[in-house]
């Protein structure tokens, strides 16, 4: 499981300019260097209006999860919100490192982490509140949050497995749903404690 201080240079070094290399998907590596643990689809130039969208979009939404994730490493939290924390922040690492991937190999420049007014995406203002709570306050709105933040890449991702072009684009949008949901589920169960 990675560190939490960890999360912090992750979306650094994606927003870098490593983000205009044509890196290729087939083996990625994580910021220590070693191998990610997921297969990364190879993901040609072919694509329509829904993949380019899925990818901006869904970029913006995982740079955000990791913030919350980041978050949480700063406060006195359970150690199962805490582990659920570096488990998304990790596998919303690696998945944003594909998807930043995908866009430079189309030559595409990625939107950035600015606010793109997404269901369950938090406002600047918002994120800023949120880091200021603390104890339980800061625990029932961080998942009631992060769990907003997982529906809506699920329904992303869904759209993107109808609706896509790109094939193996629609596998990692396939495997997303598979991954955020199970997650989603962890929040849901923390949250009812």
């Amino acid at each position: 499981m990675l560190r939490p201080t960890a999360l912090v240079v992750v979306p650094l070094l994606l927003l870098g300019p490593g983000c205009t290399t044509k890196a290729e998907l087939s083996t990625p590596e994580r910021a220590d260097g070693a191998a990610a643990t997921t297969a990364s689809p190879r993901v040609g130039a072919e694509r329509n209006e829904t993949d380019e969208a899925y990818v901006h979009e869904l970029s913006a939404m995982h740079q955000q999860a990791i913030s919350m994730s980041v978050m949480v490493a700063n406060k006195q939290v359970p150690a199962s919100l805490r582990d659920l924390a570096a488990e998304i922040g990790e596998s919303r690492s690696e998945e944003l490192r594909d998807l930043t991937a995908i866009l430079a190999r189309w030559d595409v420049k990625p939107h950035g982490a600015d606010f793109h007014g997404n269901p369950g995406e938090l406002t600047p203002r918002e994120m800023s509140d949120l880091y200021a709570l603390d104890g339980e306050q800061f625990e029932e709105k961080w998942l009631d949050r992060m769990a907003a933040n997982h529906r809506t890449a699920v329904a992303m991702s869904r759209a993107e497995v109808d609706r896509g072009l790109n094939l193996a684009l629609r596998e990692l949008a396939r495997r997303m749903v598979s991954v955020q949901g199970e997650q989603l589920d962890a929040l849901e169960g923390l949250a009812a404690e």
